[in-house]
């Protein structure tokens, strides 16, 4: 009888581990706020980034790089959209993701780059080796986060 409870509270566990990874992706960290969405954004060859501040031009050509995809130079032909919020903390960000674009708004250019990093962590492992095939799918959500100085 103790052996069934064990098998059946193992099997419980399973089962909520899966229920909880079909809803939110293993983000590290994790984050403050994850609403999944309907539908998906497609990631494609032709995607491209853009950005509304030119200090956030590296965080741009280093997202591109890691999607080999291109940076566009106007906001009316881009997909991924960087943006500045002052209203944001310092490293906070926003992430949304839709069936047609992905807007990350930051707080500031750190907030920028930990979108940026939980973007990639959307994509599979192989944006992280440079063999990102495209195109990808990535679910439709929304994320807030801030990364928190715990040093002083």
């Amino acid at each position: 009888m103790r052996m069934r409870r064990i098998l059946v509270l193992l099997i419980s566990i399973c089962c909520i581990v899966q229920m909880l990874s079909a809803e939110q992706p293993m983000l590290i960290p994790v984050c403050r706020s994850y609403t999944a969405q309907q539908g998906s954004f497609v990631l494609s060859e032709k995607s491209c980034i853009a950005y509304a501040d030119e200090a956030l031009r590296p965080v741009a050509e280093y997202l591109a790089s890691m999607l080999h995809i291109g940076v566009a130079h106007s906001a009316t032909n881009a997909q991924i959209m960087l943006n500045i919020n002052p209203l944001l903390a310092a490293e906070e960000y926003e992430l949304s993701v839709d069936a047609e674009k992905v807007t990350i708004t930051g707080g500031d250019y750190g907030g920028i780059f930990c979108g940026v990093t939980t973007l990639l962590q959307l994509l599979p492992s192989e944006v992280y080796s440079g063999s990102l095939n495209l195109p990808q799918e990535i679910a439709c959500c929304t994320i807030l986060d801030r990364i928190f100085n715990i040093g002083g």
